[in-house]
């Protein structure tokens, strides 16, 4: 069990999923049922990068917002996932294109990763989705712990 104080849903616990692997789910950003996930391998973790974990759950409210607004700051530049994203989703019926910030706003969270890798360090990845129930595809946003974002990309 890992467990990680939240200043509004107070004290998360982490069930340990097997490995390095930890999990609980809670609301984030109008989502009822979110998925936090954490990855590493907290035994051999300094503590040093357990109290950033720490720290970056507190402050998950405040990192995704973040994370959504640089998804509307990418507009116009090359390559620009979310407009990409857009483009792939907009139902057909829709004549006129929202705009970016419009659009990202309707997205809904899905799933928050907090990764300790040995060669990149400690970051946050951000899943997003127009509608999980008919799509697989993901607006993704990658950031370190302190909110600088390092990239914006697609998956499935």
């Amino acid at each position: 069990m890992f467990t990680a104080d939240h200043p509004r849903l107070g004290a998360l616990e982490f069930e340990h999923d097997g490995g390095g692997y930890w999990s609980c789910r809670m609301s984030l950003a109008g989502a009822e049922d979110v998925e936090v996930e954490i990855e590493c391998a907290l035994r051999k973790t300094e503590v040093a990068v357990v109290d950033v974990i720490r720290r970056a759950i507190s402050e998950l409210d405040e990192l995704e917002v973040a994370a959504r607004a640089s998804l509307v700051a990418l507009e116009g530049t090359e390559p620009d996932a979310t407009t990409v994203y857009i483009g792939t989703h907009l139902p057909a019926e829709e004549a006129v294109r929202p705009s970016t910030s419009s659009f990202v706003e309707k997205l809904e969270i899905v799933k928050v990763h907090v990764v300790d890798e040995p060669e990149e360090g400690l970051h946050l990845q951000f899943d997003y989705s127009i509608d999980p129930g008919s799509t697989n595809y993901l607006l993704v946003v990658w950031m370190n712990p302190d909110g600088a974002v390092s990239m914006v990309g697609l998956e499935s």
